[in-house]
């Protein structure tokens, strides 16, 4: 009875046909890192704006973004979402591209 099971399982994955390669899709992965890193941008721009609180981290990100408008206020915090989203898109592809070179 145990086998029977055991070979009806086997049989319905084979037949599935579901492969896993472990390749990331660039794009998508991309996408991702440029939402999380737009995010993190905004987030330390706001609370640096209302509080003292990742004061530091806005100066470091002050020195690269801060020609391009970055600072801690609200307007910086959405040039820092859009900025951090096309650093993080293009450092989130190159990065899948190469683990997918990689495999």
């Amino acid at each position: 009875m145990v086998k029977s099971k055991t070979k009806k399982i086997v049989r319905e994955i084979n037949e599935s046909k579901v492969i896993f390669t472990g390749r990331l899709n660039k794009i998508k992965f991309g996408v991702a890192c440029g939402i999380l890193f737009g995010i993190i941008l905004s987030v330390f721009a706001i609370t640096s704006t209302f509080s003292d609180y990742g004061s530091g981290i806005v100066a470091m990100f002050i020195s690269v973004y801060g020609m391009f408008g970055y600072q801690a206020t609200i307007i910086g915090a959405v040039l820092g979402l859009i900025y951090g989203f096309i650093d993080g898109f293009i450092i989130g592809f190159i990065f899948s591209w190469i683990y997918n070179k990689l495999l």
